[in-house]
């Protein structure tokens, strides 16, 4: 309704605006101030990150209070990198902020990989 008529709240999806290592973990920072949930309550899906060997692994994902996610994966010690909504055919990425506002589909980083999600 923003979008086309002006009336509502505007459509900001939350996106990434930092990114750190912390342990085994990269932790997600996201932009907006309605925090963060999912769209249909389930546990965090359609994440996938990656170590210095760039071979993209699913991640489970977590949300930390707020605006931040923490990505983990089985075989990843030291992530680099993340992606959401990234591999072909995703149809269960659902994260979103207060209002319901889904988070558009993100890489953090510009280097040839390989996708295994």
């Amino acid at each position: 309704l923003e979008l086309v008529y002006g009336l509502g709240s505007p459509y900001i999806p939350p996106c990434p605006t930092a990114c750190r290592v912390e342990g085994d973990a990269l932790i997600l920072t996201f932009s907006g101030s309605s925090g963060l949930k999912t769209v249909d309550g389930a546990p965090l899906q359609g994440f996938c990150i990656c170590g210095a060997e760039r071979k993209f692994v699913r991640a489970r994902a977590e949300l930390l209070g707020g605006q931040e996610v923490r990505l983990t994966a089985d075989g990843v010690d030291k992530p680099v990198a993340a992606t959401y909504a990234f591999y072909e055919l995703c149809t269960d990425a659902n994260l979103c902020d207060g209002n319901g506002v889904l988070a558009v589909p993100f890489r953090t980083d510009r280097v040839p990989s390989e996708y295994c999600c």
